[in-house]
């Protein structure tokens, strides 16, 4: 399990957990709101090499091969790197033949990898407040045009299946909140939600316990600064996860938790400590957390049991358009220029009171 709390550190456990390299390193392993198959964390060809430039120029006269600018790189402090990041896009996935013997859906598909005890989840609303932060032109609601142009230009969906999604997400929206609304729920379902539930099934089905929840809560903390539409955003559970509402002195996770928050907080905190030590989430005093079997059962957090998650949705995505499922170029690296993850933290710890 992973200390750094950004979106990236979910995604690249998952990752770890299909390398062989990482082969006996991970016991057990939680992915909140980010796996290895999420449709973004590839780049262009054309961006690998832009970034390859900027790094080289970081390296100056000790980059004059792959091995010399690893060299190099090494040598640099955590406060250069973090520069060097900044100033760069697409340090993103790559089929190197070693880390990754193959695309990650084949290592999925092909039960090539430990199966292990997980915990997987997503939020209700995981692009909530994040595509408004970017676009706030659409916080007063959306029409189909609009939407249908960010869709095309966030995830390069090739225009013939345009019809196929105007008419699964927007055909009996009318309004510009409910084709706003609908436009945030695409979103969070190719990016986030459809991609956790097929991991979890191929992780299910590898013999490995899964144990899957849907994040469901509006931290009260946000009721000044985030549109009243939005619901669980992405990152919202974390501040649960690791006792917000309790931390003293410097670090200020959840300031204005309200009794029935830390005591969701609570509980979730003892489902996942349990889940650590056990590799089960389950105790005696907790709301039964099922594992996630042919049925689908998963945990709902305010806490309840649903089942089947989205199914049209993963249906939609899987096999009506294959974008999740598909090695196809056209429908592979839907953010060429990865700008919307810069959106993925700025509200990660900001929760004013």
């Amino acid at each position: 399990m992973e200390d750094d709390l950004s979106w990236r550190s979910w995604s690249l456990l998952c990752m770890e957990i299909l390398s062989p390299m990482a082969k006996g390193l991970f016991h057990k392993a939680i992915m909140e709101s980010g796996v290895a198959i999420i449709p973004y964390p590839k780049a262009h060809d054309y961006e690998k090499s832009e970034d390859l430039q900027v790094v080289a120029h970081f390296c100056g006269d000790n980059a004059s091969d792959s091995e010399a600018l690893l060299r190099c790189l090494r040598t640099k402090s955590s406060k250069e790197l973090l520069t060097l990041s900044q100033k760069t896009k697409s340090f993103t996935q790559v089929v190197d033949g070693a880390f990754f013997p193959n695309e990650p859906l084949d290592l999925l598909s092909q039960k090539a990898f430990k199966a292990i005890p997980s915990i997987i989840g997503v939020n209700n609303h995981e692009c909530g407040f994040l595509l408004p932060m970017e676009a706030p032109e659409i916080l007063s609601g959306s029409n189909k045009s609009l939407a249908l142009h960010l869709i095309q230009n966030i995830l390069h969906i090739p225009p013939q299946y345009l019809h196929l999604v105007a008419n699964e997400y927007f055909h009996d929206k009318h309004s510009l909140t409910e084709i706003r609304d609908s436009l945030l729920d695409l979103l969070g379902d190719v990016l986030f939600v459809v991609p956790a539930l097929i991991t979890a099934r191929y992780h299910r089905d590898a013999g490995a316990p899964v144990y899957f929840y849907e994040f469901r809560h509006r931290p009260q903390c946000f009721e000044d600064t985030k549109p009243a539409f939005v619901k669980a955003d992405h990152g919202d559970e974390v501040r649960f996860v690791f006792g917000g509402a309790f931390l003293k002195g410097d670090i200020v996770m959840f300031e204005g938790a309200v009794e029935k928050e830390k005591l969701l907080s609570r509980k979730m905190m003892k489902y996942w400590a349990t889940f650590a030590r056990t590799g089960h989430p389950n105790g005696d005093d907790l709301f039964l957390w099922p594992a996630y079997n042919l049925t689908e059962q998963y945990l709902q957090l305010d806490l309840s049991v649903g089942q089947r998650l989205k199914e049209p949705r993963v249906e939609f995505w899987t096999s009506t358009i294959p974008l999740i499922l598909s090695a196809s170029d056209t429908l592979h690296s839907p953010l060429s220029s990865l700008t919307f993850l810069s959106l993925l933290q700025p509200f990660f710890f900001s929760c004013a009171p």
